[in-house]
């Protein structure tokens, strides 16, 4: 997108300018060409009407203007796709936007930021996890340490009474 409001704000003497406003007229739904990608990329960011117009402004700006709303889009996709897995509950409840964790640019051992991303995506190995495996309902999901609940996320770091007195350890 960049490269195409770069060839808006060229003239219309320039050699790329004309290949461009010749394929551009002869564009067609089913070709699966570089201007349709354009076109349907814009059209996805809705920019659809600058597509037509060809007014980008200056560089700075339509860079600007392209970053945030391809930004915008995927934001919205990683969330829609985030709602179409229960799996990813806990992760939902902590995760606002979409953008690198704290956690992945610290000094914390690879093993360290391994659990913490295992946790928030729901893929360490409690029993919530495994009982999906089998098919288990989430209520026969128990902790196999207290037998108490379900042994989610929240129950293996804030309520499990073994886990809190430091007598045992989560291995997997």
């Amino acid at each position: 997108l960049r490269f195409w409001g770069k060839i808006c704000r060229m003239t219309d003497q320039r050699l790329v300018k004309q290949v461009y406003k010749y394929r551009k007229q002869k564009l067609h739904p089913d070709e699966n060409s570089w201007c349709w990608r354009v076109a349907t990329t814009l059209n996805s960011i809705d920019l659809l009407d600058t597509w037509f117009s060809e007014d980008v402004g200056d560089k700075e700006n339509w860079n600007s203007v392209v970053f945030d709303k391809l930004k915008e889009r995927e934001q919205n996709r990683w969330r829609q796709n985030m709602k179409l897995r229960p799996k990813l509950e806990i992760y939902r409840s902590h995760k606002q936007y979409l953008c690198m964790e704290w956690y992945l640019k610290s000094n914390i051992d690879w093993q360290g930021k391994k659990f913490l991303a295992q946790l928030r995506t729901g893929s360490f190995l409690l029993e919530i996890e495994i009982g999906r495996w089998h098919n288990l309902p989430r209520c026969l999901r128990l902790c196999k340490l207290c037998d108490l609940q379900t042994e989610d996320e929240k129950h293996f770091l804030v309520d499990c009474p073994i886990y809190a007195c430091g007598s045992c350890t989560k291995t997997h």
